[in-house]
């Protein structure tokens, strides 16, 4: 304590009634520990140590403040069995805790939790866990392999081994996390062995999961409850500073990069993830910016002994060097002109590399033998409509995935015309929460159940990067805009995904139509997403080539892509160093950018004490703060409504069939209804580098056209921004005029 300054005076440091009271608490507590006030002056606590002892006392002034837990009394309580009698009587109505203790037993996990015969690497995997009991594992292997299963395995063996008693899976985006919510409920209910009464809970973490109509319907409440269902949502850890205390939390890899970043009650944060297994997906679908978050992430788990397993098709060796050494506590150095360790230019595959004392390797399990030649052509941007429809002309699921919204919209369009949007589905992040969510599952549903005949003999499905995570999609036939070479070979793995499935003549072979413009040009708004460098790389990789086989060429054009290997040609030398120094100038201008926000690593805490870690000028805003681990430049979520000539509020037409909504009242019964209604406005939208400007501008638009104060006491509604389309479903605000359209959502139009 002497070592860290502080300011007495906001402690009431010298107040008699505080000293009365601080000798009191610690008298009580030295009793209870059995220590001398001598030997506890003489006890040093690491940082980490620190910092989850400050969890936990938060978590415990949170449960002892509760006044349903701890109602008020005037009356003195001594420290006798009054007191004991007051504590048990909060714990039982708090709701007494499980704990998970995986029975892995000795026989293959894959089998018994999901009754399929387990792929070479997932035997690998358990076999690893097992005898090695890794820190860290890094799971490299194909698409549709069962990369998920392998992990879920080998967190059940290390929480076993590790003694840790939760899970926490982190993807890329909340779509792949609604996705992967199901599949980790009915794992969990298989990897639980609860004596009777104990039930665990489970957290859908991102900041639409209250839309998850499955999430919506698992039973909420306190403990002990009879229920056949052994899996709940825990009231008390729903909280948005409480939840990764739940025993399972799936969710946005937002979760885990928060570790990393300066926000008040961050040590609940720590705290939460200190118990569990993180797994992170798609690993190498991270920028820059996030990346440096995943970084300081991992340093921290690290340092609390947190078992971490990464997962991706595709990973370059370098980022797999700067990962490794994050979760080592290795002071971050630029490793882009260090020489790679010789297990990180290992190119077999499929791959697992792990840490075991401070000690690396990697085991290369046999493949599958599951491989396809996707036969690849590059066509021009005018020529996609034409390429699609030829694809599907005697039947057959298309893909079109491109890299901005705009150009979704543009080309779902131009198919629409032609087929009508019976036959198109756009699938994009400006849509609102409603259309999105079932749009999703009903693609999911016609490409992935049953027979395909039920549904349809032809579908295009339109989209942006969302199609390329995650999800278990199965095309017939691509077309893909340019792309960084692994994120393309990512969207290839949504071809022939289920081999078994019969397919018209045409596709009976995998196809892959690559978008790219004339020389030196690239398909539009794709360098303001990527960069130039990468676009460069995968154009060169795929220039002579006919065919890519998956999985055998992913390790080498990844390597290549990313490992500085490529013969640049010299027509191109000058225009490919310039990209070069541009890459260099917007990964450093973006690192200096996170690292304003970010907590030191364990090792670098100043002075070895908690004091003015969390110093920063980043509100205390969940909103807010989930932007600060992702380089959104600012996007805000609206509900959105119409209102009409007559100054009447109504809900889109196809919702509820357009219902008005009163003005003057609660609208309790369509409240979350209206929530769903919500979108996000895209970075055009508003003003750049002042999203309180924008916000501010937006509420003075509701002031003045809303009367709806009521609405405000709604736990859907309180709090919310609305957008408010007129009788044309457009709207003129924030100098920009925007429409929504159920089948494109919501387009920007001048």
């Amino acid at each position: 304590m002497d070592r860290c300054k502080f300011d007495k005076n906001k402690t009431g440091w010298g107040d008699s009634e505080w000293i009365s009271a601080r000798a009191e608490i610690l008298g009580f507590a030295l009793h209870l520990s059995g220590l001398s006030l001598d030997e506890l002056r003489d006890i040093t606590l690491s940082v980490p140590a620190q910092v989850l002892l400050t969890g936990l006392l938060i978590m415990a002034d949170w449960i002892a403040s509760n006044e349903s837990y701890f109602p008020y009394k005037e009356e003195f309580i001594d420290y006798g069995n009054k007191l004991r009698n007051r504590v048990d009587g909060a714990w039982e109505l708090l709701g007494s805790l499980s704990k998970w203790e995986p029975d892995i037993g000795s026989s293959e996990l894959v089998i018994n939790r999901f009754k399929l015969a387990p792929r070479p690497f997932q035997k690998d995997v358990e076999s690893i866990a097992r005898a090695h009991h890794p820190e860290l594992m890094i799971i490299e292997a194909p698409m549709g392999e069962g990369k998920t299963e392998a992990a879920l395995v080998a967190a059940e063996v290390l929480a076993s081994e590790h003694g840790k008693t939760g899970l926490m899976f982190a993807l890329p985006t909340q779509a792949t996390s609604d996705g992967m919510f199901p599949r980790i409920r009915e794992w969990v209910k298989k990897a639980v062995h609860p004596e009777e009464g104990e039930e665990y809970s489970i957290l859908l973490a991102h900041g639409k999961s209250r839309f998850n109509r499955e999430y919506k319907s698992i039973r909420r409440g306190n403990w002990n409850v009879n229920s056949e269902d052994t899996v709940i949502i825990k009231e008390w850890f729903t909280g948005r500073k409480k939840g990764l205390l739940s025993d399972f939390v799936i969710g946005t890899v937002d979760q885990v990069l928060m570790v990393g970043l300066k926000q008040k009650h961050l040590a609940m944060r720590h705290l939460g993830l200190s118990n569990k297994i993180v797994v992170i997906d798609e690993c190498h679908a991270y920028d820059v910016y996030m990346g440096s978050y995943l970084e300081t992430a991992l340093s921290w788990l690290g340092a609390y002994e947190v078992p971490v397993i990464l997962l991706s098709a595709t990973l370059p060796p370098r980022r797999k060097l700067e990962l490794v050494e994050a979760y080592r506590g290795t002071n971050r150095v630029s490793y882009r002109d260090v020489l790679l360790p010789e297990w990180a230019e290992d190119i077999r595959y499929p791959l697992i590399t792990y840490l075991e004392e401070d000690t690396i390797r990697n085991s290369a399990p046999k493949a599958s033998g599951r491989s396809m030649d996707v036969k690849i052509s590059a066509i021009t941007d005018g020529k996609i409509v034409e390429v699609a429809e030829d694809a599907a002309a005697d039947g057959g699921f298309i893909a079109i995935i491109v890299n901005t919204v705009k150009r979704a919209q543009h080309i779902a369009s131009l198919l629409a015309e032609r087929s009508g949007w019976g036959c198109v589905w756009l699938l994009h992040s400006r849509l609102i929460a409603l259309d999105r969510v079932e749009r999703e599952s009903d693609v999911m549903n016609m490409l992935n159940t049953g027979s395909r005949t039920e549904f349809a003999n032809r579908l295009f499905v339109v989209g942006t990067q969302v199609m390329e995570q995650s999800l278990d999609l199965d095309f017939d036939a691509m077309i893909t805009d340019l792309c960084p070479v692994d994120l393309l070979l990512q969207r290839m793995g949504r071809l022939h995904r289920h081999s078994e499935r019969r397919r018209s003549k045409a596709n009976e072979n995998p196809k892959c139509f690559v978008v790219d413009g004339p020389e030196k040009e690239f398909p539009e708004g794709s360098k303001e997403v990527y960069g130039e460098l990468q676009l460069l790389n995968t154009r060169m990789l795929l220039r002579g080539r006919s065919t890519i086989r998956i999985p055998g060429d992913i390790p080498c054009m990844v390597h290549e892509a990313y490992g500085g290997h490529i013969k640049v040609p010299k027509d191109i030398e000058n225009e490919y160093r310039k990209a070069e120094k541009e890459a260099e100038v917007v990964r450093s201008r973006k690192e200096m950018k996170a690292e304003a926000f970010q907590i030191r690593t364990p090792k670098n805490v100043s002075g070895h004490c908690l004091t003015g870690w969390l110093n920063t000028d980043v509100a205390d805003n969940e909103i807010k703060a989930e932007a600060s681990v992702r380089d959104a430049n600012g996007a805000l979520d609206v509900i959105v409504i119409r209102r009409l000539r007559d100054g009447s509020l109504h809900m889109l037409p196809w919702i509820m069939g357009g219902r008005e909504i009163p003005q003057d009242k609660i609208p309790s019964d369509i409240a979350f209804v209206i929530s769903e209604c919500k979108v996000s406005l895209p970075g055009t939208f508003v003003n750049p580098g002042s999203i309180d400007d924008s916000i501010g501008r937006l509420e003075k638009s509701n002031t003045q056209m809303l009367n709806i104060r009521r609405w405000y006491e709604s736990e859907w509604l309180n709090g919310e921004l609305f957008l408010i389309l007129d009788e044309n479903m457009e709207s003129r605000q924030l100098s920009k005029t925007v429409r929504y359209d159920r089948n494109l959502g919501l387009q920007v139009v001048n």
